[in-house]
């Protein structure tokens, strides 16, 4: 039915309908009106509406309908669909005008959601200032409102506030952009924290971001970053420098940062060069208890096994 309707023979479409059940047909017969109503066809689709069954019990909308020249008062569900559907048809043309004349007329008896698509579309198109003036001269006041509510929320909604980079943030993506010099310049006189920035340096200059960190009076941003800077050596197969790192973590008298982690990375490194054995001892000694390896807990065979293929980067602290 659907099918023939498109292709122009809604005569045949609503013979077929006709033959089918009360429910079926009055979805039939509401397909048919709709795509009446998307071919422009407005009037054919509110007398096919007009045909659905039961509509002689139906109350219609306490309202005069008035779009493209046509009167509709009292319209039932099936006419406001119809002229819902119109309205779309309209939108979806790109006839802005037409589609909100339509919306508005309708809106008594219909649901917002035609008009919101159209104050989606006018914003969408940066047409506010146009459908605002439109909004002014639409008789339905009710629903000019509501149409200019809707667009204030857009409006709204867009609004980005400007904000201006803390110093922190400029050293961070002066970091990323390799910058050093001018990140650490950044930060100077600030309370941002410097292991950030040196954890990012020193796979390219140690000893400069060494330098850099030492000079943090934070002992929470000292431990972090040396305990970076142990990772990273340990990822180079460093394990005298990674061992150096984290002693000087562990010393700096913070209580927050990833000794784990770089106790891990650390024992990997034994492990590959002197055994499993080795790198399950050094760990247990120098993790807490609570946290170290348990005995027979199955880690030397993980070492073991993970020390057949190449470091695993656990990412940045």
């Amino acid at each position: 039915m659907r099918i023939r309707a498109e292709n122009g023979d809604i005569p045949g479409a609503r013979s077929m309908a006709e033959r089918l059940g009360a429910q079926t047909r009055a979805w039939a017969i509401e397909a048919i009106a709709a795509v009446q109503a998307r071919r422009g066809d407005l009037r054919g689709a509110l007398e096919t509406s007009a045909s659905l069954p039961g509509s002689n019990n139906v109350r219609g909308c306490d309202a005069t309908v008035r779009v493209g020249g046509i009167e509709v008062r009292d319209p039932l569900p099936g006419a406001v669909q119809a002229i819902e559907e119109f309205g779309a048809r309209q939108l979806e043309s790109g006839d802005l005008e037409g589609a909100l004349n339509t919306a508005e007329a309708v809106r008594p008896c219909s649901t917002p959601g035609l008009l919101s698509r159209i104050a989606d579309a006018f914003f969408a198109q940066g047409k506010l200032k146009q459908a605002r003036e439109l909004a002014s001269q639409a008789a339905n006041g009710k629903a000019a409102a509501e149409f200019l509510a809707m667009l204030n929320q857009r409006e709204r909604g867009a609004r980005v506030s400007i904000v201006e980079p803390s110093p922190c943030d400029v050293a961070r993506f002066d970091a990323q952009l390799g910058k050093f010099a001018d990140a650490y310049r950044a930060i100077e006189g600030t309370r941002c924290l410097v292991s950030g920035i040196a954890v990012r340096q020193y796979p390219s200059d140690p000893a400069a971001a060494e330098k850099a960190l030492r000079e943090s009076t934070n002992c929470d941003d000292l431990a972090h970053g040396m305990a970076g800077f142990a990772r990273a050596a340990a990822r180079k197969g460093d394990v005298t420098g990674a061992l150096r790192f984290l002693t000087a973590a562990q010393v700096a008298g913070a209580t927050d940062w990833p000794q784990t982690a770089v106790v891990r990375d650390v024992a990997w490194v034994l492990t590959l060069k002197e055994g499993p054995r080795s790198g399950l001892r050094w760990a247990r000694s120098r993790l807490p208890r609570a946290s170290a390896p348990a005995p027979f807990s199955g880690w030397h065979r993980h070492w073991r096994i993970r020390a057949r293929g190449p470091l695993h980067d656990h990412g940045e602290v």
